[in-house]
């Protein structure tokens, strides 16, 4: 039998021809599309023909070399089994990962889309899956640190449960108790301190990246023009760059604490913080509850920074009134109860009380009437 041979074409270049004016003449050459020819310039080895002899192979390599393109000419080691024709226009097939369309049965290189119909495979595969069979995708494997991460949080889980029903239940019934005011109060304790905590290192590092960020801004000619402009905002923020960051963090955060806390366990008592600041949005609780609560607080800023100048100080309180004004109004949410449900238990309590009181005095409770004019039971 004949030696065969096949032609791979890869997307070299021969000469200075612009690429597409290559592609124009090798679609009219082949006899394709030039989206197919597009397709030959992927960089992937394409087989243009398949099964031809050494003069065949070298015809078609000169008439590649005067449209500019420069293919190979390998020798096929072993025959292949018989196979149809791709298209009657010659479309080209790849060497390695070849496909074959499902629309117009055309072999070709692999690709997101038919160079000849222009089916879109990822979309066959999707729409009809009986006609592409697909790979079906292993297992996934268990990670082993997520499995531990998940055991760890079972553990936590159950050790929660354990202490909860240990210190803040009925231990004759496993009951929770009614009210649990220690198990609320201590969720309270434990949140403030938490909370206390992250605000203090929040406000900590953003002084020190607005420290960085002072001394690149008076190192450019326009910090300069702002010292020499502007001496009392200057002269402020250089005596809070000589101030020690944590400990000054750490005071203003307690005593904004404080005053936050205060006003929130009074209005959780006084039945404002249901009626005015839960029902609120964003919005209104910046405008309405923190911007007047920074401007007070801007006084005792200003104690504690040693600064005598406002819109630092206003600052300083707002950076602080934002991250601690939503957290205690949170927790005195869970741990204080209004003044409502404080009353309510006692009202019987006082009516037995005044019962007791008049029959051991021998006396009479006075009349009642429910409503006025109207006679009396």
């Amino acid at each position: 039998m004949a030696e065969q041979f096949k032609v791979i074409f890869q997307g070299e270049l021969t000469g200075s021809t612009p690429q597409v004016q290559v592609q124009q003449q090798l679609a009219e050459l082949l006899g394709i599309t030039g989206r197919q020819a597009a397709g030959l310039f992927s960089g992937c080895p394409v087989v243009v023909r398949r099964g031809v002899d050494l003069a065949t192979a070298r015809n078609l390599a000169r008439q590649f070399s005067r449209c500019g393109a420069r293919c190979r000419i390998v020798e096929m080691k072993t025959t292949p089994a018989p196979c149809p024709d791709p298209s009657p226009q010659g479309a080209v097939e790849r060497d390695a990962a070849q496909v074959i369309c499902p629309g117009c049965a055309t072999p070709q290189p692999a690709a997101a889309e038919c160079l000849r119909c222009g089916l879109i495979f990822a979309k066959y595969r999707g729409g009809d899956a009986s006609r592409q069979a697909e790979p079906s995708e292993a297992p996934p494997t268990p990670n082993p640190a997520s499995s531990r991460a998940k055991g760890f949080l079972e553990v936590m889980v159950r050790l929660r449960r354990a202490i909860s029903r240990r210190f803040f239940s009925n231990q004759a019934t496993g009951e929770p108790f009614s009210a649990a005011p220690v198990r609320r109060w201590v969720d309270a304790l434990l949140q403030s301190v938490v909370i206390i905590v992250l605000v203090d290192i929040a406000i900590t590092g953003l002084l020190i990246f607005t420290k960085a960020m002072w001394h690149i801004y008076i190192a450019t000619p326009v910090g300069e023009r702002f010292m020499l402009s502007f001496g009392e905002p200057a002269q402020a923020m250089v005596a809070l760059m000589e101030l020690d960051f944590a400990l000054l963090a750490m005071r203003i955060t307690g005593r904004v604490f404080g005053v936050c806390l205060g006003l929130a366990a009074v209005c959780q008592l006084s039945h404002l913080a249901r009626l005015l600041y839960h029902t609120r949005n964003i919005i209104a609780k910046l405008l309405f509850w923190a911007t007047p609560l920074s401007l007070g607080l801007s006084r005792l800023v200003s104690d504690i920074t040693a600064i005598d100048y406002g819109p630092l100080n206003i600052t300083l309180a707002a950076v602080a009134v934002g991250m601690l004004m939503p957290c205690t109004f949170a927790v005195t949410d869970k741990a204080i109860p209004e003044l409502g449900e404080i009353l309510t238990p006692l009202i019987p309590l006082w009516g037995r009380l005044q019962t007791v009181v008049l029959t051991k005095f021998g006396l009479t409770a006075p009349e009642r009437f429910d409503r006025p004019g109207e006679p009396r039971r």
